[in-house]
């Protein structure tokens, strides 16, 4: 069984707190399915993200940069 790890979300510093919902200072709504899954990478800026993109929260586990360089480069070759 494969274990999933968490998107990047879980780490950005500007994750906001949350009553179920997924959001974020750059999407206060909901943050979007290919964000959150992992499938677009917004290390980068994305249009409608408000300016903001992820950062790395010194108080949690630090993203694991390689990995999802391999994600992401994965995805992008499959399109």
């Amino acid at each position: 069984m494969t274990r999933q790890k968490p998107p990047m979300c879980s780490s950005c510093i500007h994750t906001l707190p949350s009553d179920g919902m997924s959001r974020c200072r750059a999407f206060p709504v909901y943050i979007p399915g290919p964000i959150f899954l992992s499938k677009l990478d917004h290390r980068q800026p994305i249009a409608g993200d408000n300016g903001f993109h992820f950062e790395q929260d010194p108080d949690e586990r630090p993203l694991d940069n390689e990995r999802f360089d391999a994600i992401f480069g994965a995805v992008t070759a499959g399109t």
